[in-house]
Parts: structure tokens; C-alpha cells; sequence
């Protein structure tokens, strides 16, 4: 799920929507798609929850064709970009340092003002090797490392939710345990009910028909 509120004009699945109707701010629209998911954990609908970035950017083995791809959504668009910079990045090593390195310095600089920090202006070796100059990251794919580093900030938005079905995996059914309690809860209060359900007795009559 990605908790990402329409822009003032988009109307997504409910067309032509009323001028004056409000649109959630990010925290709020995050919180009720987490409300719903809580929910549908305590009616064992749902199992694990997680986000994008802690399942696919943070192993070792960081793989760019693990990350599902759809069409229109936020990955799909953005990775495009992310290679597109990286690209540029690879191409400046090694070239001349002169107004080109200056000017693409710059540039990166202001994306990452606009950005809040995370890095989408093309890799260099300082990025490359990691923050504290050691080689961990640069047997990763690239790709994967600038895409990580620029959701990790707001990888809330980008919600997983696993369903509970015969076929799920037994680490994709763990949930709190105060969900566990609840379902517990609900389990016995629905067996209450039941068992206090009058029970209902019908007597057929027999009638002389003729014929």
C-alpha cells in the first residue's frame, strides 16, 4: 500500500469528487490505512505488517527484481530516475573536473535541499562506499543503495501487509501478541454467543388431505 494523498485535482477510482471535499494530509492517510490493517489483524484477516524498505532494501543480497513493479505506481517511475542518475554519476568518474563537475555538483546539492536530505542527483564515490568511507556498500547493486537511502525517510508510507491464508508462510502470520489476545477474545465471545442462542423447536402438524 502506498499512503500517498491524491494532489488537489486527481481523482484516482472516485471520479468528478466535490470541490469542498478535504484530502488527509501523509500522517493522517498513513494512520488510517494502519487503523484498517490493525483491524483486519484482530479479525485474523491479516498477518505480518511491514514496509517496502525494511524487505527489500535492507538485506545483503539487495536484488532490483525482488521489488514489485506497477504501472503508475511510486517505484516504478522512480527507479527510471535512480538509473538515469546513477548512469551519470558513473559516466563523470574519471572525466574532467572543470565546470561540468562544479555544475553537477550544484545540482546535486539543491536535489538534496528539495529532497529533505535523501541523495537523487547521481552517485559518487563518497556515496558509493558509504557514509563512514567504508567499502560495505559498493558490491551492491547501485541502483538498490540510491533507491534505499532516498525511501528509508519515509518508508511508513510504503506499507506491506501479509494475508492470512492456508498457503502463508508461518513467519508471515506473526503478529503482536495483544493481536493474538484479541482474537482470543473475540474467538470466545462469539462462542458465548452462540451456545446462549435460544434454541428452536418446529412441530410439523399432519393434515388429512384429500385427493
Amino acid at each position: 500500500i502506498w499512503a500517498c494523498p491524491p494532489l488537489k485535482g486527481d481523482d484516482y477510482i472516485f471520479y468528478a469528487k466535490p470541490e469542498d471535499q478535504k484530502t488527509p494530509k501523509d500522517s493522517r492517510l498513513r494512520q488510517w490505512y494502519l487503523d484498517m490493517l490493525v483491524e483486519c489483524q484482530k479479525r485474523d484477516i491479516v498477518g505480518k505488517l511491514t514496509n517496502m524498505h525494511d524487505l527489500y532494501f535492507t538485506g545483503e543480497n539487495l536484488d532490483a527484481t525482488v521489488v514489485p513493479y506497477l504501472e503508475g505506481d511510486y517505484f516504478s517511475g522512480e527507479v527510471e530516475n535512480v538509473i538515469k542518475n546513477v548512469e551519470q554519476g558513473n559516466n563523470g568518474k574519471g572525466g574532467s573536473k572543470g565546470k561540468s563537475s562544479k555544475k553537477k555538483k550544484g545540482k546535486v546539492d539543491k536535489t538534496n535541499k528539495m529532497r529533505k536530505g535523501t541523495r537523487s542527483g547521481g552517485l559518487d564515490d563518497d556515496f558509493i562506499t558509504g557514509d563512514e568511507g567504508s567499502a560495505k556498500d559498493s558490491t551492491k547493486d547501485p541502483v538498490m543503495v540510491e533507491l534505499g537511502n532516498y525511501i528509508k525517510p519515509m518508508k511508513e508510507s510504503f506499507i506491506v501487509a501479509y494475508l492470512n491464508w492456508e498457503g502463508a508462510k508461518p513467519e508471515h502470520k506473526e503478529v503482536p501478541k495483544d493481536i493474538l489476545d484479541e482474537r482470543e477474545r473475540r474467538r470466545l465471545e462469539e462462542a458465548n454467543k452462540i451456545s446462549d442462542e435460544p434454541s428452536v423447536k418446529i412441530e410439523h402438524s399432519t393434515r388429512d388431505r384429500k385427493g
